[in-house]
């Protein structure tokens, strides 16, 4: 049976999701969770660091919440909390809860230079842009008891056609095509699950 890209990346988030919850229990088999927290600690950051994730200015600025480095933190980061049984949230871990809530409860004001959107070169970036972040937004948050407003942004950023449009920041593709269809398929997925957690 052929599956999916999005069969196969929604199998792949199911597992690196649940594995690591299914043996929360502290047992430890031959990797280094220690270790794993320092790198990925140190990896966040690194990225609050970098100036190109910068976006907006002053007391706004945050930084963009990538699919590739705080996205997977974010989901990671407090599964290895528990599975080594420490209790204590990182400074890495507050800075972007804190920074995600300031972006969520300004939302309005996101298309503006004081908070900036993650990718705004043109119309369809920005409207890609609005439905990434709503998605990604809602996901962090989902781990944070402060979820109310994410959500209602995630359900209203839902298309008609019932997706949540992604954007791809590596290429210009075509919404319609196959591959920028992809990117919507994530997204969709990621919205399910943070609405139905």
């Amino acid at each position: 049976m052929k599956l999916s890209r999005f069969r196969v990346v929604l199998l792949l988030i199911v597992v690196l999701v649940a594995c690591p919850m299914a043996r929360s229990d502290g047992e430890r088999k031959s990797w280094k969770p220690d270790e794993a927290r320092t790198y990925l600690d140190e990896r966040q950051k690194a990225w609050f660091a970098f100036s190109s994730a910068d976006r907006g200015e002053g007391e706004t600025r945050t930084s963009c919440v990538s699919c590739h480095t705080v996205l997977p933190y974010a989901l990671a980061r407090p599964v290895l909390r528990k599975f080594v049984g420490a209790e204590i949230v990182t400074e890495q871990e507050k800075k972007l809860l804190a920074q995600t809530r300031m972006r969520v409860e300004n939302w309005k004001e996101l298309d503006t230079e004081a908070f900036g959107l993650f990718y705004d070169s043109s119309a369809r970036k920005k409207k890609e842009s609005w439905g990434t972040e709503a998605v990604l937004n809602t996901v962090i948050l989902a781990f944070d008891v402060k979820i109310s407003k994410g959500l209602d942004r995630l359900k209203s950023n839902q298309s008609a056609t019932g997706a949540w449009r992604g954007v791809s920041v590596n290429k210009k593709r075509d919404p319609a095509s196959h591959s920028g269809k992809f990117m919507s398929d994530a997204a969709t997925a990621f919205a399910v699950l943070a609405l139905s957690h």
